[in-house]
């Protein structure tokens, strides 16, 4: 086992090497000649190559709606201002879609596309986890009264995700998955913000889009009874806030039917 100085000189050494990968600029050893000049030059070209290629491999829908040309600008771009800091590279595209909001203002479509993207890679390693079905949730709760349906608490899927659209992406998202279909397919701009849900079925990761208000309440109770989520009484006085205009009684049943009904669809969805 190295010593505490060999480690110390290890540390500093690799570290040198990375400097000397990401940036032209970094300061050459003094004793370094033609030979390793030449042969750095070489080895930072492949690893440059190698970021691009995995960028484009884990955006592959963002890769074909910006086109060849925007999406290699964009990811020099976000590979000179954000090098990986980690030893995975599959960490390579974290704060990808930030670069894509600060590079291409005028296409937020991008962005929003590759947000997507990397949460869906998320979701794809999640750890496993049986959904519970409309049968199962419905023998858990027979026995439930009003006090019991007050306090309900769920448990979502690992990895779930909710996100704000501003697109519509169902309509696309297949075609943007094919060899050539990007150009032909930009998605919609919605009349209104809407939401995502994002989790992992089977081996598959998915969406579904919903409403505002829907992805609103899903975030507010998920992990309920692990990290301070709202429990389902919570979460039907949070909505009587929306139904302005009914009285105290009517407003608090609407929210609870509404709540009902998205509780209802969520575990539908599993």
């Amino acid at each position: 086992m190295p010593s505490g100085g060999a480690r110390e000189q290890l540390a500093r050494e690799q570290r040198d090497f990375m400097a000397h990968v990401l940036s032209e600029d970094a300061k050459l050893p003094a004793d370094w000649g033609q030979r390793q000049i030449e042969g750095m030059t070489i080895y930072r070209t492949g690893y440059r190559a190698r970021l691009m290629d995995t960028l484009a491999e884990a955006y592959e829908r963002t890769a074909r709606l910006a086109g060849a040309k925007d999406f290699r600008q964009a990811a020099i771009n976000h590979l000179i201002a954000r090098p990986p800091a980690r030893w995975s590279i599959d960490d390579v595209g974290e704060g990808f879609a930030e670069t894509l909001a600060d590079l291409y203002p005028a296409r937020p479509e991008l962005s929003e596309l590759a947000q997507i993207e990397r949460i869906m890679q998320h979701a794809a390693t999640a750890a496993n986890a049986r959904p519970l079905t409309a049968e199962g949730f419905g023998g858990a709760t027979a026995g439930f009264d009003d006090m019991a349906w007050a306090k309900l608490s769920l448990r979502f899927m690992p990895e779930l995700a909710v996100l704000t659209a501003q697109f519509a992406w169902a309509p696309v998202w297949a075609a943007l998955g094919e060899d050539g279909a990007a150009q032909a397919r930009e998605p919609e701009r919605l009349a209104q913000e809407a939401a995502l849900i994002v989790w992992r079925e089977e081996e598959q990761p998915v969406f579904v889009a919903v409403s505002a208000l829907e992805g609103e309440a899903l975030g507010l109770m998920q992990d309920g009874f692990m990290q301070g989520g709202m429990s389902f009484g919570e979460l039907c006085e949070q909505l009587q806030t929306r139904f302005e205009g009914l009285s105290e009684d009517d407003a608090m049943q609407a929210a609870v039917g509404e709540a009902g009904r998205m509780l209802g669809s969520w575990v539908q969805l599993g």
